[in-house]
């Protein structure tokens, strides 16, 4: 997703775009009811933060990665070897 200020209700062609998602998938999910959405008239407007959740899919950072603690390996005679 962009970096862009995300509205949470998207029509099917722009919720594709969004998540990258096949607009087959989102109009099939639509019509089945697995896809959280809303219809207003003859278009589908589509729920994408809790589309994301219910694939599993989170939109926060990843931690950074913390370099490994410093092992020291200790030799036959109990002494750090380099």
């Amino acid at each position: 997703m962009s970096a862009q200020k995300q509205t949470p209700f998207q029509t099917i062609e722009q919720a594709c775009k969004t998540t990258g998602l096949s607009m087959y998938y989102l109009r099939r999910g639509c019509w089945a009811g697995t896809v959280p959405h809303v219809k207003s008239g003859r278009v589908y407007y589509i729920n994408v933060p809790a589309l994301l959740r219910s694939l599993g899919v989170t939109t926060e950072e990843p931690e950074p990665a913390r370099p490994p603690d410093k092992t020291v390996y200790m030799g036959a005679a109990g002494r750090p070897t380099p």
